[in-house]
């Protein structure tokens, strides 16, 4: 699971957040404002995930849309750097205890 979410940061967070951002600052010629980042943090996230948040909106949204909200954040503010080790962290961590937690 780390694998994939090393290339999950880099497909959706270093690749298509950073490309969303330059051309909306290109468009408007200025650096978006927080909304406008908040609203491609997003749209990066429903290009990840979106098929399965349209499968059980309640669970995807919680499980993945918000989620990969938080690690498209950290990117924001922090760098790809911490939002891959996040991510990749989270999943050595949560993975075994929800498995524990929920057999």
């Amino acid at each position: 699971m780390c694998l994939l979410a090393i290339f999950e940061e880099v497909k959706y967070r270093l690749l298509l957040m950073t490309v969303l951002m330059l051309a909306i600052t290109a468009l408007l010629k200025r650096t978006p404002s927080g909304w406008c980042v908040l609203l491609i943090i997003i749209a990066a996230q429903v290009a990840n995930v979106g098929y399965l948040v349209a499968d059980d909106p309640a669970y995807g949204s919680l499980r993945y849309l918000a989620i990969g909200c938080t690690w498209g954040w950290l990117y924001w503010k922090h760098g790809w750097l911490s939002a891959m080790m996040a991510h990749g962290i989270t999943h050595v961590l949560l993975d075994p205890m929800l498995l524990i937690g929920l057999s």
